[in-house]
C-alpha cells in the first residue's frame, strides 16, 4: 500500500520520492497526446469545494473515452486525499506498453515500485542492491545504505532505463546486431568528431571542427533510427548518415508533402521527438479495422476498471510495445539533454559511472539465452554508432 502522509514534501527524502514517482506521469506528457488542456483543467481551473473538485476530475476521465464503455468514472471513485502517492506508476507504465507481468523486465519493476512505494530506510536500500546482485550480479560501491535520497531514486531510476535498453536490444535487434548500449548513445556527451580525450593530460582536445562540441540527444536518437530502418530495408549497415534518409522507403502515405526531411533536420537541432511524431515517422498508424476497435474497446474499458479499483492487473490487453519502449529511454536522457542546456550549453550531465554497469550486467542476463550460432552470424553497428555508444576509457 503506499504511504499517506500530510504532506510529502516535508522532508529533502520525500520531496525526492515524489519527483521520482510523477516521472512516468512526464513520460506519458510528453508521447505527443494534448494534455495542456487537462493538466489546466485539474490544476489552475479546479473548483474549490472538495465534492465538486471531484466531479470535474471524474468528467475530464470520462471526455477521454473515445469508445463505449461497460462503465464510467463515478466521483465515488476519486480520491483526492492529500499525500497518497500510486503504489505502482512504473509497472502501470509498462502495463501501457504491453509488456508482461512474467517477465523480467516487469519483476525488476516490481521492486522498483515497491521500493518507491515506503518513505526510504536502509532496508529498502538493501532490498534494491541484493535483487540487482542475485538477479544480474551487479555491484556497485555506491549503492550503498548511507546514500541519500537523490543518489538513490535515480540509481533506481537508471536501473529501470538500462533495463529498458537491453530488453529492447534482446526483443529487436539481438538476433542481427551485436549489442550497444542505446542510452549511452543517446545522452548528451563530448563529440568524438569534434573532441578527443587525452589520458595524460585528463582533458579534452578540440579538433578545430566547427559546430556543437557536444552531441545532442535528439539527433543520436534520429541517427540510430535511420540506420536500424536501413539495416531492416537493405540487410547491411550504411557507412555513414550522409545521404541516408533519401535512400531509406519512408512510408509514402503518410508523408504526402515530403516533411520527413525537414522534420529530421528541424529536430536534430536538440528538440523534442515525441511519440506521436515517432510513430508517424516509422509509418505506424492507427487502424480502424472492426479488430481495432474490438482492441481499443478492451484497453479503454481495463483502464477505466484501473482507475476505479486502482488493481494494476486490470490494466491488460496492450500491444507489445517495442517503439514505445526504446522511446522511453530516449525520453529519459533527454530530460537530461534539457537540463544541461539550461544550466550551460557547454557541459553535460552524465551517470555513466553506474549506467553502462547497469545496462551491462543486464544485458549479460539476456545474452545468456541466445544462442552462439546466433551470436556468430551477427553483423557490428556502425562506426559512427559505436564510437559513441562504448564508454569512454576514463569513466571506466
Amino acid at each position: 500500500m503506499p504511504d499517506k502522509n500530510i504532506n510529502l514534501c516535508d522532508t529533502e527524502d520525500e520531496k525526492q520520492r515524489y519527483i521520482f514517482n510523477m516521472l512516468p506521469t512526464y513520460f506519458i506528457t510528453q508521447t505527443g497526446v494534448d494534455f495542456n488542456s487537462i493538466i489546466k483543467e485539474l490544476t489552475t481551473n479546479l473548483l474549490k469545494t472538495p465534492i465538486r473538485q471531484r466531479s470535474q476530475v471524474a468528467k475530464v476521465f470520462n471526455d477521454l473515452i473515445s469508445t463505449p464503455v461497460d462503465n464510467y468514472i463515478n466521483i465515488q471513485d476519486i480520491n483526492l486525499e492529500q499525500g497518497e502517492m500510486s503504489a505502482e506508476p512504473y509497472q502501470a507504465l509498462l502495463r501501457i506498453m504491453g509488456v508482461s507481468p512474467d517477465s523480467k523486465l516487469y519483476e525488476h519493476t516490481e521492486i522498483i515500485d515497491a521500493c518507491a512505494s515506503q518513505t526510504l530506510s536502509q532496508s529498502v536500500i538493501t532490498q534494491f542492491k541484493n535483487y540487482l546482485y542475485c538477479e544480474f550480479g551487479y555491484k556497485n560501491d555506491e549503492l550503498h545504505v548511507e546514500m541519500n535520497a537523490e543518489s538513490f531514486y535515480m540509481h533506481l531510476l537508471q536501473s529501470f532505463v538500462a533495463h529498458l535498453d537491453a530488453y529492447f536490444y534482446h526483443y529487436e535487434c539481438s538476433s542481427s546486431v551485436n549489442p550497444i548500449s542505446l542510452g549511452h548513445l543517446f545522452q548528451k556527451k563530448p563529440d568524438p568528431n569534434k573532441l578527443q580525450y587525452d589520458s595524460k593530460t585528463n582533458k579534452f582536445i578540440s579538433l578545430g571542427k566547427k559546430g556543437s562540441l557536444f552531441t545532442r540527444t535528439s539527433r543520436t536518437f534520429l541517427q540510430w533510427s535511420q540506420t536500424w530502418l536501413y539495416f531492416q530495408q537493405y540487410k547491411e549497415m550504411p557507412k555513414s548518415t550522409r545521404g541516408i534518409s533519401s535512400n531509406i522507403k519512408w512510408p509514402v502515405t503518410n508523408d504526402p508533402e515530403g516533411m520527413h526531411e525537414y522534420y529530421i533536420r528541424r529536430t536534430s537541432e536538440g528538440k523534442w521527438i515525441t511519440l506521436m511524431d515517432l510513430y508517424w515517422l516509422l509509418g505506424i498508424e492507427d487502424r480502424t479495422d472492426d479488430e481495432a476497435r474490438k482492441a481499443l474497446h478492451l484497453r479503454q474499458n481495463n483502464m477505466v476498471k484501473y482507475l476505479k479499483s486502482t488493481d494494476i492487473k486490470a490494466l491488460e490487453g496492450f500491444d507489445h510495445n517495442l517503439v514505445g519502449l526504446i522511446w522511453l529511454v530516449y525520453a529519459f536522457f533527454q530530460i537530461l539533454y534539457e537540463k544541461s542546456e539550461k544550466s550551460d550549453s557547454n557541459s553535460y550531465i552524465t551517470y555513466d559511472d553506474y549506467y553502462y554497469d547497469l545496462w551491462e550486467s543486464i544485458t549479460d542476463h539476456y545474452e545468456s539465452n541466445v544462442s552462439e550460432n546466433t551470436k556468430k552470424d551477427r553483423v557490428e553497428w556502425p562506426d559512427y554508432l559505436k564510437e559513441q555508444a562504448i564508454r569512454d576509457e576514463r569513466m571506466a
